[in-house]
């Protein structure tokens, strides 16, 4: 049998010297003005940018690992920074993974820690995300009238808040 490598771990490699080797030295990129001894530093609003940006690779190429440690990661940084908004996305992302790898626990899990953070700080998109891995769950399961329900839910708690894109996953 020939061997293949697996090329998921070459990529968590890169992601771990990321987030090893660049956070911690405040991601210098060298001076605007020249002044070599001044450093523009890249904000934690870039870093989080990123990090979303390899989050959402792992997840639309099904690497579940990759995205298990860069949603973590990411998590991290938004709670740091108390942006709430990317914070629940991507729970809500982890959420639905766990669903699509079968893990509807891990996925209950989820959406339960979101429901209680979101209630606690009063975000109705964090309490729409958790009613919508809920709808996932369910919809995994099989029960589409609950799946419905929650989903209807999930609608009505969106109107404050602008995510056309979640409004319109919501739909499909």
């Amino acid at each position: 049998m020939k061997y293949k490598p697996d090329h998921r771990l070459s990529l968590v490699a890169v992601a771990l010297i990321l987030l090893l080797a660049v956070i911690p030295m405040s991601c210098q990129r060298g001076a605007k003005t020249g002044d070599a001894s001044k450093a523009d530093t890249l904000s934690w609003k870039d870093m989080e940018r990123k990090l979303n940006t390899l989050v959402l690779n792992y997840y639309n190429n099904d690497q579940h690992d990759s995205l298990l440690i860069m949603s973590d990661a990411l998590m991290n940084l938004c709670r740091e920074h108390e942006d709430w908004l990317w914070y629940y996305e991507t729970s809500l992302r982890l959420g639905e993974e766990y669903v699509y790898v079968g893990h509807s626990d891990s996925a209950l899990a989820e959406a339960q820690k979101m429901h209680d953070e979101a209630l606690s700080r009063g975000h109705d998109f964090g309490l729409a995300g958790a009613d919508f891995v809920n709808a996932v769950v369910y919809e995994a399961q099989g029960n589409t009238l609950e799946c419905t329900h929650l989903l209807r839910k999930v609608l009505d708690k969106l109107k404050g808040v602008n995510r056309p894109t979640f409004e319109n996953k919501v739909y499909t």
